[in-house]
């Protein structure tokens, strides 16, 4: 199944922090470290390689996320492997 049948804008992700912390604020950091489960709120392309996905913490900001580092989840709240 491709990812964007799994991601939709509205549908929950889990983000994997040790792929992606090197990049982000102590701030966003925290965020993720009290709740990694966030939100999908848009998309957006990269370097046109691949699609960005723009999720919002639990804090309330809204962060950029490469596809590889968050892993959709169903209905359930169990991660879907891709």
């Amino acid at each position: 199944m491709e990812f964007l049948d799994l991601v939709k804008i509205g549908s929950n992700v889990k983000v994997n922090i040790d792929l992606s912390k090197d990049r982000l604020s102590t701030k966003t950091i925290d965020a993720i470290n009290e709740n990694s489960i966030c939100q999908v709120k848009d998309f957006r392309l990269t370097d046109g390689k691949g699609i960005g996905v723009v999720v919002q913490l639990s804090n309330g900001e809204k962060e950029w996320f490469f596809e590889n580092e968050i892993q959709p989840l169903d209905a359930n709240g169990k991660i879907i492997n891709t």
